[in-house]
C-alpha cells in the first residue's frame, strides 16, 4: 500500500548506497514509482557505487522522458546488473527504441525479459517493436558470450551491429580469443589494446569507419590468418602487414586511390587471397590473388607502378564508375 511504499523507498535507497550484500534484486512497481516523481534519478544516485544489485525488474510503468534517460544511464553505468525484466504496457513504441541505444553500450546484462506486446498496436508498429526486441536479445546473447569468454569458456566472440565507437576494456583481457567480429559498428580506429590479443586468428572489422591502420602493434598478431577490412575509409595500407602470415585479406570498398597504395607484397605472395574489388573483377596475375580496383580514382602515367599493373590486367571494367581519360603530352 501507499504507506508501506513511502516507508520502504528511503530504506531501499540507503541499502543500495551502502552496498548491502543481501539486496541483490529490486522490483519497481507502479505504486512505488507514482509516490516518488524523481524515482529513477534517486535510484541512479544510489546505484553509483553499488556492485551487489544483479536483478532489476520494471513492471507496467508509464515512464516520462526524463525517467527513461535516467534508466538508460543506470543500464549503461551499472556493471553488476546482469538480469533485467521490463514491461511498459502501451508505451512500447517509444521505450524499446530508446532502450536499444543504451543497451548497445552495455556489456554486462546477460538475461532480458520483455513483456508481451499489446494487441492494440497496428501491424507496422508490431513489426518495428519485434525488430527492436530482436536487436535487444541479440545484444544480450553477445553479452552472455562475452562473459563466457572472460571465464575462459569460449574463444569466439561477436560484438557486431551495436553502433560502437569504442570497445569495452574487458575485451582486451581475453588473451585466448581466436575469432573476433566487430563488423557493422562505428569504429574510426583500431585501438592499440586490440593488438594484445596475440592469439587472434580471425579479425572482422568490416563496415566501420576505420581511416588508418597504425603500423605499431599490428605485427604482434602473428597468428592472424583472416583480416576483413571491407567497407571502411582506408586510403592506404601499412607495409607492416607484410610481416603477418595472412591467408585472406579483404580490402573491398575502401578509399584506396590507385595501385601504388597497396603494398607490393600483396602482388607477390601467392599464398594470400586479397579481395579488393567490389564487383569481383579479376585483375589477377596468379590464381589466388585478386588485385585492386576499389573506388578507383586514379590510374595515370604519374603512377610509378602503372606499367607493371597494365601488364598484369586480364580484365578491366569501368562500368558504373566515374572516370576521365587523358593523355600525357610528353608521351
Amino acid at each position: 500500500n501507499r504507506e508501506d511504499a513511502l516507508e520502504a523507498f528511503p530504506v531501499i535507497l540507503e541499502s543500495l548506497s551502502v552496498n548491502e550484500p543481501d539486496l541483490t534484486s529490486l522490483e519497481v512497481t507502479e505504486l512505488l514509482y507514482k509516490q516518488f516523481p524523481s524515482f529513477f534519478s534517486k535510484l541512479g544516485q544510489a546505484l553509483e557505487h553499488n556492485n551487489c544489485l544483479s536483478t532489476l525488474l520494471i513492471n507496467d510503468l508509464k515512464l516520462k522522458d526524463h525517467d527513461i534517460k535516467h534508466l538508460n544511464q543506470i543500464l549503461q553505468q551499472n556493471e553488476s546488473i546482469t538480469e533485467v525484466g521490463i514491461s511498459f504496457g502501451d508505451q512500447y513504441t517509444g521505450i524499446l527504441s530508446k532502450l536499444l541505444s543504451s543497451m548497445e553500450k552495455n556489456f554486462t546484462i546477460e538475461t532480458l525479459h520483455i513483456g508481451d506486446i499489446l494487441s492494440k498496436h497496428d501491424t507496422q508498429a508490431k513489426q518495428n517493436l519485434n525488430e527492436s526486441k530482436s536487436k535487444l536479445f541479440n545484444i544480450v546473447a553477445q553479452n552472455s558470450k562475452l562473459a563466457n569468454c572472460l571465464r575462459g569458456e569460449s574463444c569466439v566472440l561477436s560484438l557486431s551491429r551495436r553502433n560502437l565507437t569504442i570497445l569495452p576494456q574487458k575485451l582486451f583481457s581475453i588473451a585466448h580469443l581466436k575469432e573476433l567480429d566487430l563488423s557493422f559498428n562505428a569504429l574510426t580506429e583500431i585501438p592499440r589494446e586490440l593488438f594484445q590479443l596475440v592469439n587472434l586468428e580471425s579479425l572482422d572489422i568490416s563496415y566501420n569507419r576505420i581511416h588508418k591502420i597504425t603500423s605499431r602493434g599490428i605485427t604482434d598478431l602473428k597468428k592472424l590468418r583472416v583480416l576483413n577490412l571491407e567497407r571502411n575509409l582506408l586510403a592506404q595500407i601499412p607495409f607492416s602487414l607484410a610481416k603477418l602470415h595472412l591467408k585472406d585479406l579483404n580490402l573491398s570498398q575502401n578509399l584506396l586511390w590507385s595501385y601504388h597504395t597497396y603494398p607490393k607484397y600483396l602482388m607477390e605472395d601467392n599464398n594470400i587471397t586479397v579481395q579488393a574489388t567490389s564487383r569481383g573483377t579479376k585483375l589477377a596475375k596468379n590464381s589466388g590473388i585478386d588485385l585492386p580496383y576499389c573506388r578507383l580514382c586514379m590510374l595515370g602515367d604519374k603512377n610509378a607502378y602503372v606499367q607493371e599493373l597494365m601488364q598484369m590486367l586480364q580484365e578491366f571494367h569501368l562500368v558504373g564508375e566515374s572516370y576521365i581519360l587523358s593523355r600525357d603530352e610528353k608521351e
